[in-house]
């Protein structure tokens, strides 16, 4: 597992969409590197809306699908799911976004909605980034979007935020394990 480098000094934010927020407690391609980087690293990160939209998919995959999907839950994962990522929310992630029912900050995200053709919760999260209270940071200390989504990648991409997209995205690990996905060693600089 990485560690933060000794005598490592820069502060950042790593926020999570809905997709990373599911990975940390459903057991799902990408779950296993996301969690490594959630175990050895602080500063976590959603928007409300990432947050709300997670629960709602983990609802769905026990109450809307059959037993015999491959994304079906079971009545005892749900529960345990809901409850690990309420707990995380109140302990280990900050929920913030900027005030998507101000009409500038409402204007701000409905033109990254209709540039990248996003939904509004993921136009919320690139907005968020932008002008939420990390804008100012940069460098090795400019906020990280982690997700799983690919069209919020490629958006969060162009608009020059640092992305790890923790399904397709990873290099191979510190213990020399190849077969094993890892986060990027640059996410702990």
């Amino acid at each position: 597992m990485f560690k933060l480098e000794e005598g490592a000094t820069s502060a950042k934010a790593v926020y999570l969409d809905a997709s990373a927020l599911i990975k940390l407690v459903i057991d799902e391609d990408g779950s296993e590197p996301l969690i490594e980087l959630f175990n050895s690293f602080p500063g976590f990160h959603s928007t409300s809306m990432c947050m709300m939209e997670a629960l709602g998919r983990i609802k769905g995959m026990h109450f809307n699908n059959s037993k015999r999907s491959k994304h079906y839950i079971s009545l005892e994962k749900y529960n345990a799911a809901i409850k690990n990522l309420v707990v995380q929310g109140m302990c280990r992630i900050e929920i913030y976004d900027i005030n998507l029912f101000n009409a500038d900050s409402f204007s701000k995200v409905l033109e990254l909605a209709y540039d990248y053709e996003l939904d509004i919760s993921d136009a919320l999260q690139l907005a968020t980034l932008r002008y939420g209270k990390h804008h100012h940071m940069s460098r090795n200390s400019r906020s990280i979007l982690v997700s799983a989504d690919k069209n919020l990648a490629k958006a969060a991409k162009k608009e020059g935020f640092r992305v790890w997209d923790c399904l397709r995205e990873s290099e191979p690990s510190s213990s020399g394990d190849h077969g094993k996905k890892t986060p990027p060693s640059w996410i702990y600089l």
